[in-house]
């Protein structure tokens, strides 16, 4: 489902993880979950996202503002949606351009 050489794999988390971790706060306002990536897994898992937000711990509603890119994303959270998933972190998480996160709050 979600296949990629083990090593390339290890070599994008690291880069994730890397840029995520070099400025917490910045990278809380810069990187959001990829929407069709959990809602796929979601899909083919039958879990909903209030089962998955109380599996890593957070609230619902802050789950789909993360979902949505209206809501900073921390790395912890990023890893612990890894864990609970099993999708490695470079396939759940995108950058937000400045001008895609002005049009996310505006709706």
């Amino acid at each position: 489902m979600y296949g990629y050489s083990h090593q390339q794999g290890n070599t994008a988390e690291r880069n994730t993880l890397s840029k995520m971790s070099e400025d917490k706060s910045a990278a809380r306002q810069r990187y959001r979950v990829k929407r069709d990536v959990i809602k796929r897994w979601r899909e083919e898992e039958g879990r909903s996202l209030a089962w998955l937000s109380r599996r890593i711990g957070i609230k619902p509603d802050t789950l789909h503002q993360q979902i949505r890119g209206t809501c900073g994303l921390s790395l912890g959270v990023a890893l612990a949606l890894e864990k609970a998933t099993g999708i490695p972190v470079q396939d759940l998480v995108e950058e937000v351009d400045s001008s895609e996160k002005d049009t996310a709050k505006a709706s």
